[in-house]
């Protein structure tokens, strides 16, 4: 505010006190402008704690190891807010075991499994329809953020033990090129559900080039890598997909607050498998074995695993296994050492940000009279 001018002031003097008076009004001004910026900059400072805190509280990671996600896509861990009467939750659905290209023969099975690679194309495109029938039913009571695919090995059949001879197809690269570009278009089905899609690709035994097991070049040189590369080149202009190819045999990813470990499940426990116990045991000392390895680095709530051709979901909230099942189904080498016979299916789970696992929806892929045996 201007000051009242004084009548016993002299010209001179009066000409000095307006100077400073606009000097002083501009400082003001000034001071006011900055006030407000840093406001501005406080604000959006706070704001971009606050999305911090949330994404170290979701991860809980405190290093860098090969096989663990420190930059997932947003949307797995944003806890959406409370806007309707509807909830929100994401599908986790696990993907292996399909054994592209083998062949299992109904008479030497006494009719119990027939698979080749005509059957195998239709048991995908039914695990696409079925997954998003299952979404459209859940539909009704939950908002679908996205869901989270865990490519998890064995997706080929590939060529150990003899495979080359009897598989279906037209030799191991074409093959790959072949099946890829079938998995895409099924990953395309389930996005008329799906908004988003986070893809998270771990190898399995089955891919290998070599006949043993190479823990060194476990990753390098197999060939479900090769199949990651063609999945996340053709996402890759797609801002709603994002394709994540573990270099690792081990894949640390949250959804929302749970922490996934996801492994292919032959490694890390020893041998074993059968017997009367089946697979629990080998698990147990799998599960130990890398809550030990991951202590430091967060650590993991629940393990999806592949494998074991046995669909067997235990996990509930923030703890247990989801054992996948197989898109081949049974075979020959299960039927001989006994293993528990399972039609194809692969698993679907339900993940809520408030309870974590909350379902879960197995996913059936067999259909006997469509596949002409």
């Amino acid at each position: 505010m201007t000051k009242a001018s004084d009548p016993f002031q002299d010209q001179a003097d009066r000409e000095k006190d307006a100077e400073l008076q606009v000097a002083l009004d501009r400082s003001n001004a000034a001071l006011d402008q900055v006030r407000k910026e840093r406001n501005n900059h406080k604000a959006r400072a706070t704001k971009l704690q606050a999305d911090l805190d949330e994404l170290k509280a979701s991860l809980d990671l405190r290093a860098t190891v090969d096989g663990t996600v420190l930059a997932p896509p947003r949307w797995t861990v944003k806890i959406p807010a409370k806007k309707d009467a509807k909830y929100h939750a994401t599908a986790w659905l696990l993907f292996s075991d399909w054994h592209f290209d083998e062949v299992v023969q109904a008479p030497l099975m006494n009719g119990i499994n027939a698979y080749s690679r005509e059957i195998a194309l239709k048991r995908l495109r039914k695990w696409a329809e079925n997954v998003v029938h299952v979404a459209q039913i859940q539909a009704a009571s939950f908002d679908w953020d996205g869901a989270v695919v865990s490519m998890n090995g064995d997706i080929m059949n590939g060529i150990i033990h003899g495979f080359k001879e009897t598989n279906d197809g037209d030799g191991l690269f074409f093959d790959i090129e072949y099946w890829a570009e079938k998995v895409v278009a099924a990953f395309e089905l389930i996005r008329s559900v799906f908004p988003k899609l986070a893809i998270y690709v771990t190898v399995g035994n089955h891919g290998r080039l070599s006949q043993k097991w190479d823990d060194k070049r476990a990753v390098s040189e197999n060939i479900e890598y090769l199949i990651g590369v063609f999945v996340r080149n053709h996402y890759a202009s797609d801002p709603d997909v994002t394709v994540t190819l573990a270099k690792s045999v081990d894949l640390l990813f949250p959804i929302y607050n749970l922490r996934v470990l996801q492994t292919h499940g032959n490694t890390g426990g020893g041998n074993g498998g059968g017997g009367l116990a089946g697979f629990w045991p080998r698990l147990a000392r799998m599960r130990l074995m890398k809550k030990t390895l991951y202590q430091n680095f967060g650590g993991f709530d629940v393990m999806g695993i592949g494998h074991f051709h046995q669909y067997k979901p235990t996990a509930v909230g923030y703890s247990g296994f989801v054992v996948n099942g197989s898109g081949k189904g049974y075979d020959e080498y299960a039927r001989d050492m006994g293993f528990e016979d399972q039609p194809a299916m692969q698993a679907m789970i339900q993940v809520t940000p408030e309870k974590g696992i909350t379902a879960h929806h197995p996913i059936f892929v067999t259909d006997r009279k469509a596949e002409g045996w």
